[in-house]
């Protein structure tokens, strides 16, 4: 039987990378799947600025999605309705065909949460003019994006 891996965020040495289109999607990100050893499960940290959001409105086909706003207060867009975020709360993003979500910044501070999700594969996100096929999911720590 497997052991645990247990890490600390307060005292780990993460190294962050810069996402974003240089105007208003900007985040850093820092996968724990490998301090963490996962096989079946994504984790990223995400640190989005103020008045910033992280992607643009997508949906998955096929992995779900769960945050834990563990800093800072935003507003999660998911369809039609709005839904206000603050340090505590989790969030369940199931994949929803054709319902789209966004995280954006709506404070004065950093909003840092952990985005995590299932590695099903081949996952889809459907972009507002574009279906992109076959791309890893936004929170998956190994593409080049995350929620």
């Amino acid at each position: 039987m497997g052991r645990p891996s247990i890490l600390n965020l307060n005292n780990a040495d993460l190294v962050f990378s810069e996402w974003g289109d240089g105007a208003s999607m900007q985040a850093s990100l820092t996968t724990l799947v490998q301090p963490l050893g996962t096989q079946k499960l994504a984790c990223r940290l995400v640190v989005i600025p103020p008045g910033k959001i992280c992607w643009t409105y997508h949906f998955q086909f096929v992995n779900e999605e769960i945050y834990v706003v563990m800093e800072g207060e935003g507003v999660m867009r998911h369809g039609d309705r709005e839904y206000r975020l603050r340090a505590g709360d989790v969030i369940s993003a199931p994949p929803v065909l054709g319902c789209k979500q966004q995280i954006e910044n709506t404070s004065a501070s950093d909003l840092r949460y952990l985005a995590i999700c299932n590695l099903d594969e081949p996952d889809r996100i459907e972009l507002p003019d574009e279906l992109v096929k076959g791309e890893p999911a936004p929170a998956d720590p190994e593409a080049g994006s995350a929620e």
